[in-house]
């Protein structure tokens, strides 16, 4: 029980936080490929990838709709934040059975400092790998499913719990199930756009070469990119179970996302929390 208080307290002032900065940071509330934006598109099939093929929230609030016909149109907006609060929850109780508290706290201040934009799937995907690296199949089972809906970094959740537990038979299951259902979803929304160069390496590197251009510098998205990169890259050299996902992360950020928008590092978060806690 105090863990799940714990738990309502620090999703609840994450999500307070994330709805706060997104408003005066950079609103993105009606931005069609993300977020709550992207709701509409994604349930009509209509919004490019890979946008589309995170329908975990859009679904919910297609049955919301379904479940009340009449309902205010304004009201999609108050349900897609009440899931995300919900979600901010779960996210913090799956980091206490994958770690422990003082390190669910740690993560979630980091988490601060990504947040720029309006989207649901970041606590998703920090879910997935807490439950995958809680080392309890069951649980394992429920991050992979909500991951696969919702990320395309779920697949990693079966190195995480390989690595946690050993387990050949509950990781080839996972693998399974994961392929299955991002392969049904992608088949079910069909192929779609790209929203952005899948490559973006030369945008990224081009942002590095001018990071000083920032004043201060120290609150540039991708200063907060480059100092989550260099703990990364000194937790792997810790070798903590599930650390071989971090190369692959940092790979893929730095090749196929944008790297001002730190975001795309906070499946690692959690492993540089647990790091910065053993140095204490």
């Amino acid at each position: 029980m105090p863990e799940i208080i714990l738990a309502v307290v620090m999703g609840w002032a994450l999500e307070r936080t994330n709805i706060i900065l997104n408003a005066i940071i950079a609103p993105s509330i009606s931005n069609e490929n993300a977020g709550f934006g992207a709701v509409d598109g994604t349930i009509t099939r209509t919004t490019l990838a890979p946008a589309c093929y995170r329908v975990l929230v859009p679904w919910m609030i297609w049955i919301a709709r379904k479940i009340f016909p009449k309902r205010d149109p304004d009201s999609d907006l108050l349900v897609y934040q009440a899931i995300r609060t919900v979600l901010m929850i779960f996210m913090f109780w799956s980091l206490m059975q994958g770690w422990n508290p003082l390190i669910a706290a740690v993560t979630g201040v980091i988490l601060v400092a990504t947040i720029r934009f309006d989207y649901w799937d970041w606590p998703v995907e920090v879910t997935g790998i807490a439950l995958a690296m809680s080392g309890n199949l069951p649980l394992a089972v429920t991050g992979a499913i909500l991951a696969s809906l919702s990320r395309e970094t779920a697949p990693l959740l079966v190195i995480v719990y390989f690595a946690r537990t050993g387990d050949w038979i509950g990781s080839l299951w996972l693998a399974g199930m994961i392929a299955a259902i991002m392969l049904g979803v992608r088949l079910f929304v069909g192929r779609r756009a790209l929203h952005c160069p899948r490559f973006v390496w030369r945008i990224n590197l081009n942002a590095l070469l001018n990071i000083f251009k920032w004043k201060p510098v120290w609150n540039a998205d991708i200063f907060i990119t480059v100092v989550l990169t260099t703990l990364g890259i000194l937790v792997v050299f810790t070798f903590p179970p599930g650390w071989m996902i971090i190369p692959i992360i940092l790979v893929l950020s730095w090749t196929m996302a944008k790297f001002d928008e730190a975001r795309t590092l906070v499946s690692i978060i959690p492993f540089i929390a647990a790091f910065l806690v053993r140095g204490l």
